[in-house]
């Protein structure tokens, strides 16, 4: 990664820097979360990374697997994954995986920068439940074109099984058993857009992150995920007084203990 580095040096040295020492103001690293969202939004950061050999490698493999995310997304996890992670302990989970693109992205990332960090794949892969039809725009049954099985096969054909543990059915009733294996979590990324899942998703975990750790909101600010949004305003900003870190192109907090 150094050599890939060398034309973009200051920037990546700033980016590092910030992440190592950056001041903690109201519960979140409010520098670093300037530099990955100006940075993708405005600055030069987004034709950075699409120069790197490990993003291009890790969104070719999620691309493949149907991968729904933008490439600023894409692009605001690398940072945060070779970053931000650096130093704080524990897995990655995320809760509504779909084709699983995201998540091999993750993992694929993982694996390419050498670490033993587990990333653990979680959704029913036959459909949303029952949704909140006042909070809600998406209905029962919503994203029923994936499958398991292929997610699974996939995994293995790129040698990923060893960093990607893929999860089958209701968070209520798979979320347990995870933490009972993974016990702690560095990154929890949230992609189930809709109130209920969303609000499970941020209550079950919150126990288990590591200090410093991440939770990142893919559609809260989504128009068609305002449930999504609500829970979140609850249980992060209401429940727990947290602020975001990041705006753009994600909605990020992080849980640092007093």
């Amino acid at each position: 990664m150094t050599t890939e580095f060398s034309e973009s040096k200051q920037i990546m040295e700033q980016l590092i820097q910030v992440h190592r020492s950056g001041k903690i103001d109201a519960g979140r690293n409010i520098q670093a979360g300037y530099y990955r969202g100006w940075g993708l939004e405005y600055g030069e950061m987004s034709s950075i990374i699409s120069s790197l050999s490990a993003y291009r490698d890790a969104l070719a493999k999620a691309r493949d697997r149907g991968c729904m995310l933008p490439e600023n997304k894409l692009q605001n996890l690398f940072i945060i994954i070779l970053f931000g992670l650096e130093s704080i302990q524990g897995d990655i989970i995320e809760l509504g995986s779909y084709k699983g693109g995201s998540a091999v992205f993750m993992a694929d990332l993982v694996k390419t920068f050498g670490r033993s960090t587990r990333v653990w794949a979680l959704d029913t892969f036959a459909g949303m439940p029952a949704t909140d039809p006042v909070r809600d725009l998406h209905n029962q049954g919503d994203f029923a074109d994936t499958s398991y099985e292929d997610f699974k096969n996939y995994s293995e054909k790129m040698g990923l099984d060893s960093h990607l543990h893929i999860v089958k059915g209701n968070f209520d009733q798979t979320l347990d058993g995870v933490i009972q294996q993974a016990k702690q979590f560095s990154l929890a990324h949230i992609d189930c857009d809709i109130y209920e899942a969303v609000k499970y998703s941020i209550t079950g975990t919150w126990p288990y992150l590591a200090n410093g750790a991440y939770i990142i909101l893919d559609d809260a600010l989504q128009s068609s995920c305002i449930g999504a949004l609500q829970a979140a305003e609850e249980e992060l900003v209401s429940a727990r007084g947290l602020r975001a870190e990041q705006a753009f192109p994600h909605l990020v907090y992080r849980k640092f203990n007093q």
